[in-house]
């Protein structure tokens, strides 16, 4: 049997490193019952998921869109197009107000869109 677990576990996908380090400080202010999980990249992602490498699903993805190898948009698309992770909230932050990124986040399945 599964055990429940009450911590909320939380991938943020950023690539640069002063931003995760931000993101992991404000959690642990305001949210210390989370265990945030840091990639850099989307395919980081895609391998944690799929090989099950936590031994279940996080409660919530942060990616921004702007990253090498995988980016956010890409990175939206194959959670979407996955039975078991398109039930994962996804959230895309991003410094770009561009309408047309904004859009294409919401079209590829984004619950949010949160301007940095």
């Amino acid at each position: 049997m599964q055990q429940l677990s009450l911590e909320k576990l939380i991938y943020v996908v950023e690539p640069n490193d002063d931003e995760r380090e931000l993101i992991a400080g404000i959690f642990a202010d305001f949210f210390p019952d989370c265990t945030l999980r840091p990639f850099q990249h989307g395919a980081e992602v895609l391998t944690q998921l799929t090989h099950r490498l936590d031994g279940r699903l996080p409660d919530l993805i942060l990616s921004e869109l702007d990253m090498p190898v995988l980016d956010g948009f890409d990175l939206l698309r194959c959670l979407k197009q996955d039975d078991l992770f398109r039930l994962i909230p996804t959230v895309i932050f991003s410094a770009s107000t561009i309408r047309a990124d904004i859009d294409q986040s919401y079209a590829l399945g984004s619950n949010a869109y949160v301007q940095k």
